[in-house]
C-alpha cells in the first residue's frame, strides 16, 4: 500500500509499537454478516437490500451506533506527487463510485471497515470495471474494547481498569480527515489491489493510495473533493494563509473534477 499512519494518539502508537507479527485466520459465512477477527461479530445486520440503497439510514445507523472514538492521524506520505496528472497515473485504478454495504475486519488489534462500492465512473485503469461492485477498505471501523486495548491494557501507567480491559463493548473508531464511508456516499478513489488475506481480509479488495490524499468524498455541491482544513496560521497582515498541504489539497480537488466532468463529457 501506498500510505503510512503517523497516529497522533499515545494509545495508537503504543497499540502500534505492541502489535504482534502473526495473523489470526478465520473464514467469513456467506450471511452478509460483517466479521470481527478473534472476537465477536461486530454488525449482525444482513444489509441483503443494501445495494437498492433502499434502507441506507437504517443500515447506517445500526452499523455506526456504537460509540465513536475519533483519532487524530498525520499522513506520512512516501512517494506522493506534485501534479494531478502524476497523482493518477500512480495508481492502478481511479474510479467513481457508490458505497452500497458496509462489513467490519480487524487486523492486529486495529480496525478496518470493507465498502461494497459499486463503480459509476472508471476515471483510470480497468474500463471493464464500470457498473461492477468492488470492495474497498477505510481504516477504521467497528472493534471491541478489550481488542482495541489488548496491547496496552497492562501498562500501568495507561490506568485501565480490568473491566475496561475485558469490555466486549463495541466502539467506533474514526480518523476525522478521512471520513468511514456510508452506504449511499458517493466517492471517488485512488486504487491499488489487494490480495486476499492483505490485513488479515478474506478475499481480495481495494486499498486507497495516500490514506486520506486518495479520498474524495462527494460533497453537498456535487463535487468531489477532499476535506480541506481551515487556515490554520495568518500572514503578517492577519489574514488567514493556507500552508502547502492546503494548497495541494485545493490543486488535487480540482484536477479531480475537471477529470470527473470530462469523463461524463465524453459518455
Amino acid at each position: 500500500m501506498k500510505k503510512k499512519f503517523v497516529l497522533s494518539s499515545i494509545l495508537f502508537i503504543l497499540l502500534i509499537t505492541g502489535l504482534t507479527p502473526f495473523y489470526i485466520h478465520n473464514k467469513t459465512n456467506n450471511s452478509g454478516h460483517s466479521t470481527l477477527i478473534k472476537n465477536k461479530i461486530v454488525n449482525k445486520t444482513k444489509n441483503k437490500d443494501a445495494n437498492t440503497l433502499k434502507n441506507a439510514k437504517e443500515i447506517n445507523d445500526k452499523f455506526y451506533s456504537h460509540k465513536k472514538i475519533n483519532q487524530s492521524a498525520e499522513n506520512a506520505l512516501v512517494g506522493y506527487p506534485s501534479t494531478f496528472s502524476r497523482l493518477i497515473n500512480i495508481s492502478q485504478l481511479v474510479v467513481v463510485g457508490q458505497v452500497t454495504n458496509l462489513h467490519s475486519f480487524v487486523d492486529r488489534n486495529m480496525p478496518n471497515t470493507i465498502a461494497d462500492t459499486k463503480i459509476k465512473y472508471v476515471l483510470k485503469g480497468d474500463k471493464d470495471q464500470t457498473n461492477k461492485t468492488i470492495r474497498v477498505m477505510f481504516p477504521g471501523g467497528n472493534i471491541t474494547r478489550k481488542a482495541l486495548l489488548s496491547t496496552v491494557s497492562d501498562k500501568p501507567f495507561m490506568n485501565i481498569s480490568p473491566e475496561e480491559a475485558n469490555s466486549e463493548e463495541i466502539v467506533t473508531v474514526n480518523n476525522p480527515d478521512m471520513p468511514l464511508p456510508k452506504v449511499g456516499e458517493n466517492f471517488a478513489f485512488l486504487l491499488t489491489k489487494e490480495p486476499s488475506e492483505a490485513d488479515n481480509i478474506p478475499g481480495e479488495f481495494w486499498s486507497i493510495d495516500f490514506a486520506s490524499k486518495g479520498l474524495f468524498p462527494e460533497n453537498a455541491q456535487g463535487k468531489y473533493e477532499r476535506i480541506v482544513k481551515e487556515p490554520s496560521i495568518k500572514d503578517s497582515s492577519g489574514k488567514p494563509s493556507r500552508d502547502l498541504s492546503q494548497e495541494d489539497d485545493i490543486k488535487m480537488n480540482r484536477g479531480m473534477n475537471e477529470l470527473i466532468n470530462k469523463v461524463r463529457t465524453d459518455k
